[in-house]
């Protein structure tokens, strides 16, 4: 069974080879004077990592997605 066509151009999907990946874990996003997106950079990555999330979802992310914690309850995030 073949996919159905939506008129669109499917991209597909690759990962990081081994590489790439310790390249990434040894560096991350570099540090606040050589990376001016260094706070951005380094939340993505966290969220990409500790939750799973792929980076379409970190895009479409807003403020109102996230919820503080409190005292009496653990913050949250809902995509």
């Amino acid at each position: 069974m073949e996919p159905k066509d939506e008129g669109k151009l499917r991209v597909e999907r690759t990962s990081l080879d081994l590489e790439q990946a310790q390249t990434l874990l040894t560096h991350g996003p570099g540090d606040a004077t050589t990376n001016p997106h260094h706070d951005r950079d380094a939340i993505a990555l966290a969220l990409m990592g500790v939750l799973g999330l792929r980076a379409g979802e970190i895009v479409s992310l807003d403020t109102d997605h996230f919820t503080s914690a409190t005292p009496s309850a653990p913050g949250s995030l809902q995509i």
